[in-house]
């Protein structure tokens, strides 16, 4: 265990990124319960909740890590290596691209149904 006091605090990012993942959960709940064809406008907001709460999640993730590359330097056995903040941060980068792809392509395919 690290002795040392720290100036790093996370716990606020990891409360948002905890909300941000059961917003996800309830949003599954609700695109497996609500078919598109029956009640597209529900579907469509636990669709939105899922992608959106993930994207959310893996940002604040990839923040966290960001936050923790000191204590990497100090601490190679406890802390976060450089590539595996790269990827989270490159990760998120994708995620919230096809965020804006997705909801961008399933309204224009709600658009066509009707």
């Amino acid at each position: 265990m690290i002795n040392e006091s720290h100036e790093i605090d996370c716990s606020k990012w990891n409360r948002c990124s905890m909300w941000c993942a059961m917003i996800g959960c309830l949003g599954m709940s609700i695109v497996a319960n609500f078919q598109k064809m029956n009640m597209r406008g529900v579907h469509f907001l636990g669709a939105d909740m899922v992608l959106g709460g993930g994207v959310l999640y893996t940002i604040f993730q990839a923040k966290i890590s960001y936050d923790l590359r000191e204590l990497a330097r100090k601490h190679e056995a406890y802390g976060i290596k450089h590539k595996n903040i790269l990827l989270r941060i490159i990760i998120s980068g994708v995620c919230i691209v096809l965020f804006f792809v997705l909801v961008g392509f399933g309204y224009a395919s709600e658009k066509d149904l009707q």
